[in-house]
């Protein structure tokens, strides 16, 4: 695309009573041919995304890829629907509020238990390097805001991203709906932030974390594996390894506040930490 203000790719319908279905979409990078204007913080969801998936009913992203975007893939009013083997990727720097967010599971408007129905993210990449990773503002890998049911993330592979996952249940409005999310087979490397951060999870929430690797590389401001703050539901760890590459005096390895039911256990393993666990 030459306009840095509008998405590449646009797939499904304008809204619930223009909801297509059956898409399919594969191998596609999608990018920018000028450099991208990131907008004021607070107004992120003004910037563009490589690819906007709304208001559609099974469709199925394959082999597709962002080159360079704010946001790579936006999701909000989908059914039943799968983005399998994806991948962005950023080494540009825009300047100004410059910021990435890999996959953003936009839980507002929300529509049937939250924002999306049964989305599948399996084996994605979202990357950046060394020289960029410290000058974006909160990069993410995945973001899931409001209410996110029906998620699940798969395989997600990042490597110097500050925040590769991030629930944040703040906003949303339904009681079911931060239910049945689970996020297996990670691989978080070369985390200068906090590896998988959930907070604000509602009463009825149940997350399910269940193999991986994350690792720890910067613990300037007390850089955690896992960060569980402000939520009520259950959630469940089991078969993870969190390692830090220094021997930091300030990193965390598992952090809960404010946090009940949360059930830690099968071979989570912390290491090279200053602090395996605090509560």
């Amino acid at each position: 695309s030459s306009n840095p203000k509008k998405d590449v790719i646009h797939i499904g319908g304008t809204g619930p009573d223009a909801r297509p279905a059956i898409i399919r979409v594969q191998e596609i990078t999608a990018t920018w041919s000028v450099d991208l204007i990131p907008p004021p913080a607070g107004r992120e969801s003004d910037a563009p995304a490589a690819f906007r998936v709304t208001h559609v009913l099974a469709a199925h992203l394959e082999r597709c890829f962002a080159l360079n975007p704010l946001v790579g893939f936006r999701f909000n009013g989908i059914i039943n629907s799968r983005c399998i083997g994806f991948g962005v990727t950023r080494f540009k720097r825009y300047g100004g509020h410059d910021f990435l967010r890999g996959v953003w599971v936009q839980g507002r408007p929300r529509l049937f238990a939250g924002g999306n129905a049964s989305l599948y993210l399996v084996d994605g990449n979202v990357t950046t390097n060394m020289a960029l990773r410290s000058t974006l503002h909160r990069p993410m890998g995945v973001l899931a805001d409001a209410d996110f049911a029906d998620l699940y993330i798969h395989g997600l592979e990042t490597a110097h991203i500050a925040f590769p996952i991030m629930l944040d249940g703040a906003g949303g409005d339904f009681d079911g709906g931060h239910g049945d999310v689970h996020i297996r087979s990670l691989v978080l490397d070369q985390i200068i932030g906090d590896g998988v951060t959930i907070r604000n999870l509602n009463a009825l929430a149940k997350v399910q974390i269940d193999g991986g690797y994350i690792q720890i590389v910067d613990s300037r401001e007390r850089n955690k594996g896992l960060w569980f703050e402000n939520g009520q539901g259950q959630i469940t760890v089991s078969n993870l390894q969190i390692t830090g590459e220094n021997s930091s005096t300030t990193s965390i390895g598992i952090y809960a506040q404010n946090q009940p039911n949360i059930a830690i256990g099968d071979s989570v393993i912390v290491e090279n930490i200053a602090f395996p666990v605090t509560v």
